[in-house]
């Protein structure tokens, strides 16, 4: 059987959701036997040392003022990068028009610029389109290149099922283009042991009791992700608590972004700082996520965040707003609690309920870990993924 030839076009390289499901789909797929992979991105970030550690990756918007040390500069020129963007991109296009790709795989909607270009040069290879987000990013950040790029899509695959019931109704894509393909996460190898001195080790580092009651948030900050609302449902479930032994820790946050500063400035004025953790995005999450009792996801909308499938993986159950994506999904399956969409009251007094009903939390926290192990693991996932690719390319 001929090698097939496959273009993923990724919307930048970012250790946020989409990349990173992106990158263990190729670290997976590269294993196998028949396949050739190439990536473009239309951004850089932190990944794309390892994205490249995969297979050949090209960057359309190459920012060459993040590569002025020399050894860097050398190392990428080893490999055929430009670091004039105004070379860069007639490179890539002059590549594109010598290959000839089987099929492009385009991760996120958010790639919806790139779908017109590598089509016009590759017009024989279908398109599927892997869409990891839900209504509020597809209309005021991907916008009219999303609905742009829709007629070159031959198939879509929806993160969850909120995600592909967003694209049948807003945006007309017809039933028979579209499949539910959920997010993954790797195998989370930590005996019970190792999760006991992880959760010591954390608490210790941010000054919080062994036997305290944590509430972990984690993800970028901003409006979508909920976090404005931290603070409101840390200070109500205080309140409604009337106990000091509650933490609430958030990580994840962009040293660029202005969303600690004034987390912190507001939990001060609220006078619950004490009872507050903030950090910074760090680069082992999954040891932090050891030191929760219960992982709050505060979104107005998500898809199918990885970070509470993470958690998950460890027992650790969630809580999260009703019609807020495609978590309510795994929790009406026991693996985690719903409370109206926004209710901060009932967001605070669900999180007391469960400190208090320790055996109700761990029975759904074996329950979300029997989950990630059954339906959400790399392997099962990457098999479905591969499968819809199959449909689309000759053996």
């Amino acid at each position: 059987m001929k090698n097939i030839k496959i273009l993923f076009v990724g919307n930048d390289a970012g250790r946020t959701g989409a990349p990173i499901i992106l990158l263990n789909f190729l670290k997976w797929l590269s294993e196998k036997n028949g396949f050739s992979l190439q990536l473009l991105l239309w951004n850089d970030g932190d990944l794309l040392e390892e994205y490249r550690a995969v297979c050949p990756t090209r960057v359309w918007n190459f920012k060459v003022q993040e590569y002025d040390n020399f050894a860097k500069r050398a190392s990428l020129k080893s490999v055929g990068y430009v670091y004039d963007t105004a070379i860069n991109k007639p490179r890539i296009k002059a590549w594109l028009k010598r290959e000839k790709m089987d099929l492009i795989y385009v991760n996120t909607g958010a790639t919806g610029p790139l779908i017109p270009l590598v089509k016009r040069y590759q017009p024989q290879a279908a398109v599927i389109c892997h869409v990891h987000e839900l209504e509020f990013i597809l209309r005021f950040h991907c916008g009219h290149y999303f609905e742009a790029a829709k007629p070159y899509v031959d198939h879509f695959i929806a993160a969850s099922t909120a995600t592909a019931e967003n694209l049948l109704v807003n945006h007309n894509v017809a039933q028979e283009r579209l499949s539910v393909v959920y997010e993954f996460v790797k195998p989370i190898h930590l005996e019970a042991t190792d999760i006991a001195r992880h959760r010591n080790e954390i608490r210790k580092k941010l000054g919080i009791p062994s036997d305290a009651f944590v509430v972990g948030c984690s993800g970028v900050g901003g409006w979508r992700k909920g976090t404005d609302l931290f603070l409101p449902i840390a200070k109500q479930t205080l309140i409604q608590a009337g106990t000091s032994d509650i933490y609430f820790v958030w990580i994840g946050f962009d040293k660029a972004s202005a969303d600690m500063a004034t987390i912190k400035f507001d939990a001060e004025k609220l006078q619950i700082e004490k009872h507050i953790r903030l950090l910074e995005k760090v680069s082992n999450p999954i040891d932090y996520y050891c030191a929760f009792d219960l992982f709050m996801l505060t979104s107005r909308e998500d898809p199918f965040p990885l970070v509470c499938l993470e958690a998950a993986a460890l027992s650790v159950p969630f809580i999260c707003f009703e019609k807020s994506g495609g978590m309510p999904e795994f929790a009406e399956q026991g693996a985690g609690f719903l409370v109206p969409y926004l209710s901060i009251n009932d967001m605070a007094a669900k999180i007391y309920s469960l400190k208090a009903t320790p055996d109700m939390l761990h029975e759904a926290g074996r329950t979300a870990k029997a989950m990630v192990a059954e339906k959400y693991a790399g392997e099962k996932i990457g098999e479905q993924l591969l499968d819809t690719i199959k449909q689309f390319v000759e053996p």
